[in-house]
């Protein structure tokens, strides 16, 4: 049965990169993820407040903001007021694929609430929280 559950995750990821790849383009899950919590903040966060806020490490946010640099859809810029931190922001681009990411998100959060009953949601962010808090078995994997 866990065998089944893993295989059900890993479907499930291929499932989401390639309806984003086909919906939004060359992004992966995580930058449009990324993309549409940027644009939930008032203000440019820094990389920091921006890792606590996404609950992943500075260096993940790093890479995935030179990423996007490249891509032309953030800007990271040395804060004016303590040049030690990075603040960043959505370009004119990155704020237009925002626009494409959330109007994405909600068509599919429509389609999973017609689908899906509150009772299995809650089963299924039960399931994946104690996947999350536990070692898992890709953190623990070394050759």
């Amino acid at each position: 049965m866990i065998d089944n559950l893993i295989s059900s995750f890993e479907q499930l990821h291929e499932s989401v990169e390639e309806e984003n790849r086909v919906s939004i383009g060359p992004y992966t899950g995580r930058q449009l993820m990324m993309l549409s919590a940027l644009s939930s903040f008032d203000s440019a966060p820094t990389l920091g407040e921006f890792a606590d806020h996404l609950r992943c490490s500075y260096q993940n946010v790093r890479v995935l903001v030179s990423l996007l640099e490249e891509q032309g859809c953030v800007h990271a810029k040395h804060d004016p007021a303590d040049g030690r931190r990075l603040r960043i922001e959505l370009t004119d681009d990155g704020k237009a694929l925002t626009r494409r990411v959330n109007a994405h998100l909600d068509a599919a959060k429509q389609r999973y609430t017609n689908l899906i009953s509150e009772e299995d949601i809650a089963a299924f962010i039960r399931v994946t929280d104690a996947i999350v808090e536990d070692e898992g078995y890709i953190k623990t994997f070394a050759l």
